[in-house]
């Protein structure tokens, strides 16, 4: 945070640009702050639980999770006794 705040003086003193466009440096922290607080929404919002339901659907692929593999082969198995538990009717 201190190295933030550090870099963005350095940059406020050297780049008249900034300087004009926010004329107080109060103006262009408070700017700053302003701007990461809704990156952090943004990325809460709409990034984060799009990286949950692609990590959650990924690990439900068969080829990915063991625990899957092994749940549909039960499941196999267990239609495969029905069948054939039928068939001996």
């Amino acid at each position: 945070m201190i190295t933030m705040v550090s870099a963005m003086s350095a940059a406020w003193s050297t780049t008249p640009v900034l300087r004009d466009a926010f004329g107080t440096f109060w103006l262009f922290l408070s700017t700053a702050v302003l701007v990461l607080c809704a990156w952090m929404v943004f990325d809460y919002a709409v990034i984060y639980p799009s990286e949950q339901s692609f990590n959650q659907g990924q690990s439900q692929r068969a080829e990915r999770s063991p625990l899957k593999r092994d749940t549909e082969e039960i499941k196999r198995r267990l239609k495969d006794l029905e069948t054939d538990g039928e068939n001996a009717k």
